[in-house]
């Protein structure tokens, strides 16, 4: 069970990735004013991160396994079990740190115009939670999905033709409130 849902979390964290890794949004380009040179080179990084990602998590997967078949002895072993759980921590450091990294790197490669627009993008992040708050109390509407939040169907799957919503009652606010809704479409 454990196992299956271990590869079930990879599965789902790898097709998102791919989304992120080769695509960037078209409103994010307008927005930005992003030349075709800088996407193809933003994209590469994001792939390059997303693969350095993926080959932790699986071994972060791995690491988990072994964590669950240590506590599942009649004596646990207390040094094993520490040693598991540090290397899950180191992991988890070395992706924020590429991460962190990512972001240097691709940051670099924006004009003072681009970035002074990534800024007012970053203080709108800031102010989510408070925007959210007045969405929960009810002082404001949510807002609705703007346009091309749907992702085209061959970037998902050209076999099965499935696109991807986001879906959020909320205008986005709080945990788990936009979810990715897959809705199946046959074959052209």
């Amino acid at each position: 069970m454990i196992r299956a849902s271990l590869l079930l979390l990879l599965s789902a964290a790898g097709l998102m990735a791919q989304f992120v890794g080769d695509f960037l949004p078209e409103r994010l380009v307008t927005y930005l004013e992003i030349t075709d040179a800088q996407r193809r080179q933003i994209v590469q990084i994001n792939a390059g991160f997303e693969r350095f990602r993926g080959v932790k998590q699986e071994r972060s997967s791995h690491v988990q396994v072994e964590i669950d078949r240590e506590i599942r002895e009649p004596n646990p072993d207390a040094m094993a079990l520490g040693l598991r759980y540090r290397e899950l921590e180191a992991i988890r450091r070395e992706i924020d740190a590429e991460q962190v990294r990512t972001v240097d790197t691709i940051q670099a490669l924006l004009t003072a115009v681009q970035k002074t627009k990534l800024a007012a993008l970053q203080e709108v992040l800031r102010m989510q939670p408070t925007a959210c708050d007045a969405v929960t109390h009810r002082l404001m509407a949510p807002a609705p999905l703007p346009p091309g939040n749907v992702i085209p169907a061959n970037r998902v799957s050209p076999t099965f033709g499935a696109v991807l919503i986001p879906f959020s009652s909320n205008g986005g606010c709080g945990s788990g409130s936009s979810v990715f809704i897959p809705v199946f479409v046959p074959e052209l």
